[in-house]
């Protein structure tokens, strides 16, 4: 049983988890992340799982919790129930009556938030095909799911559409440069990088930071997980590089030296700059 009513700023109002966590037979509810008084982004009002994060929930409950924040300066709620940034599994469980409110704006809920409660998609009838379609370029992640809803949503209405059918759903994804595996412009800008100014890789990750002028915990933590569970990346001792998949997805050939450097480390421990 996970104590109620517990409050905090920022995220993970009742757990923030950042390492291996299993939640079995529990309850996590009532608790709050954010304040209205506060102009503060909040996100994870239930459970926080960072992305270092290995978050696994088997027949519990997420119920009643909230994300509030104040409206002005760019702030932003996601996640009532669970945010997620890391690995997570929920299986027999119910995540339900959870929230993510701006003070004063519009209250909406996450997607998935229990098969009692259908993501919100603002007043447009979302079709089964179109939560589909949204679904599998999500990642397997909740958070990505409730912002592509809400861009569709709002191709949706600017369109006077007043369905999102798959073929509606495909046409906005487009439109914001995610691809059917769900990558998007900022992980083919990493990819073509490697590629094309470095020849494959290997290439170190501050080198990368510095070429992209992106924070190197931006590449570790946001865009190279996912390319790396995709197969289209690699980590060797060395820096990174593209497998032969990651080459086939820029529609290039991969070059011989890059072939013989990744059977060569093919072996080795994953690189740590």
């Amino acid at each position: 049983m996970v104590p109620a009513d517990r409050c905090a700023f920022a995220s993970g109002g009742g757990i923030a988890n950042a390492g291996d966590l299993t939640l079995t037979d529990s309850r996590v509810t009532g608790n709050l992340v954010g304040s209205p008084a506060i102009t503060r982004s909040a996100f994870g009002a239930g459970i926080n799982n960072g992305a270092t994060g290995t978050l696994t929930v088997l027949d519990s409950v997420v119920s009643g919790n909230r994300a509030v924040v104040s409206p002005p300066n760019g702030c932003f709620t996601e996640g009532g129930g669970i945010e997620d940034f890391g690995t997570m599994t929920i299986q027999d469980s119910r995540i339900t009556g959870n929230s993510s409110v701006v003070v004063s704006s519009v209250s909406s809920s996450i997607i998935g938030n229990d098969q009692e409660q259908n993501a919100d998609a603002g007043g447009v009838d979302l079709a089964p095909s179109g939560a589909q379609e949204i679904a599998k370029r999500s990642r397997g992640t909740p958070r990505i799911a409730g912002r592509l809803l809400r861009r569709v949503r709002d191709f949706a209405a600017v369109a006077g559409a007043a369905r999102i059918d798959a073929a509606a759903a495909d046409a906005a994804l487009k439109r914001l440069d995610v691809d059917p595996q769900g990558l998007d412009a900022m992980d083919r800008r990493f990819l073509a990088c490697i590629a094309e100014s470095y020849d494959g890789g290997p290439v170190g990750v501050e080198t990368l930071a510095a070429a992209l002028s992106e924070q190197r915990d931006v590449i570790e933590e946001v865009i190279e997980p996912y390319l790396i569970q995709q197969g289209l990346l690699q980590r060797t001792p060395r820096g990174r590089m593209l497998t032969g998949q990651g080459f086939r997805y820029l529609g290039l050939a991969m070059p011989k030296r890059a072939a013989e450097q990744l059977d060569l480390l093919a072996n080795a421990e994953p690189a740590d700059d």
